[in-house]
């Protein structure tokens, strides 16, 4: 029997869900069975023959599954072609969690509706059109050509609004730098932001994984 005629036999609902959509993401430290080599006794002949593995991926210290689980959730997003503030439910499956209680999925959902809530937002981004249509349509990173002014005092680390040109609000993220430092780099490529302020977080000033669109 098909699958189809299977669930027909035994009078289940036809199955709603499917994967339209697939995302990954891995750690740029690569660790390979060489460098294994320097550390350990063993040896990459040892290692390929028993395993069959050349190199593994290796997560910067402190970084958490639920960081790593957004930034292959974030390129399915795109690939689905829909907004983060879509999702009904996260579902994560890892033998590495970030506490074993509450779950891992719990906290990138909390994470979620605390920025959507807006009820820690410390100030505003406004950003061009430019900037507002690749937010909306492409899922991008805000960089700081496509800012044009910054309403109230926040820091590093604090949920901003984004708005547009006209005041609305499109979106809710982490601001990659203070509130005074985007003003000074506001228009500005992102290649010019350590000469312009002497040091460099990033080349966004709110970076897509961090940031939910409305």
């Amino acid at each position: 029997l098909t699958p189809e005629e299977t669930i027909k036999r035994m009078g289940l609902a036809t199955p709603r869900a499917a994967i339209t959509a697939l995302g990954r993401y891995v750690p740029e430290r690569v660790l390979t069975n060489a460098d294994l080599e320097k550390i350990v006794d063993t040896s990459d002949e040892w290692i390929r023959t028993r395993t069959g593995i050349r190199q593994r991926h290796v997560a910067e210290p402190g970084t958490p599954t639920s960081e790593l689980a957004a930034r292959a959730a974030r390129m399915a997003l795109e690939k689905r072609g829909i907004g983060a503030n879509e999702l009904d439910l996260i579902v994560i499956g890892t033998v590495t969690p970030d506490t074993l209680f509450p779950a891992t999925a719990t906290r990138m959902e909390s994470r979620k509706r605390w920025m959507l809530a807006g009820l820690s937002v410390k100030g505003s981004i406004v950003v061009d059109g430019g900037a507002a249509k690749v937010l909306r349509e492409a899922m991008r990173s805000l960089l700081p050509a496509g800012v044009q002014d910054v309403q109230g005092a926040f820091q590093r680390g604090e949920a901003v609004a984004v708005l547009d040109s006209d005041g609305r609000r499109i979106a809710c993220g982490i601001a990659n730098y203070a509130s005074e430092e985007i003003m000074r780099i506001r228009g500005l490529r992102s290649d010019r932001i350590e000469e312009t302020l002497g040091h460099h977080y990033g080349s966004e000033v709110v970076h897509r994984d961090n940031l939910v669109l409305l």
